[in-house]
This record gives C-alpha cells, structure tokens and sequence, in this order.
C-alpha cells in the first residue's frame, strides 16, 4: 500500500512540474498537414563514362558522403578535359510529393517485318514476285535512346532530408547486328542491319539530406571499352514563397 502512494505521489510531482520541463529535451510537436511548408524540389542526375582506371580510384569516395563532393568536382574536370566522356544528363524541377520526369529522349525506329516487291507477271510464271526484288518493311518497333529521370521526392516536415523514389535510365545503340531474312522460297535471302541496344538503369528508393549527392548506378560498358559508366543524384529542396 505504501509503495502506491509513493507511486501517485510521484506522478502528481511530475505531472505538475511537467510546464517547467526542458523545451529541447521535449519531442518535437507533430505537424499539421495544413501547416506543412511546400517545397519546390530540383533533382539532377550527372551520368558519365570514366576509364576504369580512373573509376577504380574514385570509387571509394563516390560511396563516401563526406568526399563525394569532392569526387564529382574531379569527374566534372575530367570531362572538361576529355579524358572522362558526358555520357547524359538529366533534370526534374517539381513539388514535393509530386511526380515529375525528364531526359532527352531519341525515338529509334527500326523495322520488324518485311515483303517484297512485286512486278509485273511474266508469262510462263506462278508467280510476279522478282527473285531480286528489294525487301520493303511492313512493321516498325520504336524504342527510347538517350537519359531519362523519373522521380517522386518526400520532403520532411523540416527540410532536412528527402526521401526520393526514382528511376534513372539512359538507352544507346552501341552497335548494329546483320540478320539473314528469308521472306519466301521465290526470294533469294536478305541481310538486314539492326541496332543492338543497351539499357543501363536503376530504381532508387533512398533517403538523403538535402542538398547532397548519392551515387546511384554503376555500369560497365561494352563500347567504348574498358569504360565504366556511373550515375551521380543530387536533390535539393527549397521551401515556396
């Protein structure tokens, strides 16, 4: 019995000293969502193609938040000295939690399917289909060449960090491949000539402090060769008028 009133006594202390506490040991009050500051955000991702030499130099401090700074001032001056290739760049200004994309995107157009052309029928012959006759194409397939960023950034109530999901790509044609086509047993076989593309992109869900960069892809690439391609992000956040 004695030690619950020990207990009450002591919540009736505290509980009427609690006004007088501390203000920076308290926790921070909730905040509003009508009282939520708007943040107008700027996301950019520098894409480039280094030496894997170069790369294999730079890597530890492009992981490192506090010289990944430094890194980015190096590959900036090696692709004003060309010895490190711009490979893309791309740039998305939007709002916080509002989804924004950008890039500079290429339509590659490349054809699927093919016929031949007819000529005039020639007597004696099943067929008017000239054995030589050049192949013209039916179907066409499009794909996107070039960078791209898509991203949806969260902002904390206090600006400090940002939270980002994203998804960061750029498309190349790197070389061309030569296909024997047969159309029919009547045409002799055709060589077509279509592009090989390469895909290298990355989906980011990451949580950084604003104004800082990240390193969020790392590809090796197959031309030029012995080159390594790397994707540095940076979101910064700055509150609306």
């Amino acid at each position: 019995m004695r030690l619950r009133w020990a207990a009450l006594l002591l919540a009736s202390f505290v509980d009427g000293f609690a006004p007088f506490a501390r203000a920076d040991l308290l926790p921070p009050p909730p905040v509003e969502e009508g009282s939520r500051p708007q943040w107008r955000v700027r996301v950019e991702v520098l894409m480039a193609a280094l030496p894997q030499e170069r790369f294999i130099t730079l890597l530890p401090d492009l992981h490192d938040p506090q010289k990944i700074d430094g890194a980015y001032a190096r590959i900036l001056s090696g692709i004003a000295g060309r010895e490190v290739l711009l490979t893309g760049y791309a740039f998305v200004q939007t709002l916080d939690r509002r989804a924004g994309q950008g890039g500079s995107i290429l339509e590659k157009r490349f054809p699927t399917d093919f016929t031949a052309l007819k000529g005039p029928q020639i007597f004696g012959s099943t067929t008017n289909v000239d054995p030589y006759a050049p192949l013209m194409p039916t179907a066409v397939e499009t794909k996107p060449v070039g960078p791209s960023l898509e991203v949806t950034p969260t902002v904390s109530p206090t600006g400090d960090t940002i939270s980002l999901n994203a998804k960061v790509a750029r498309n190349d044609v790197f070389a061309t491949e030569s296909w024997r086509v047969f159309v029919s047993r009547q045409l002799n076989p055709a060589d077509i000539r279509q592009p090989q593309l390469s895909a290298n992109q990355d989906t980011v869900q990451t949580t950084i402090k604003n104004g800082a960069r990240v390193l969020v892809g790392i590809h090796p690439l197959l031309k030029p060769e012995g080159f390594v391609e790397v994707f540095l992000l940076q979101a910064t956040a700055t509150p609306t008028e």
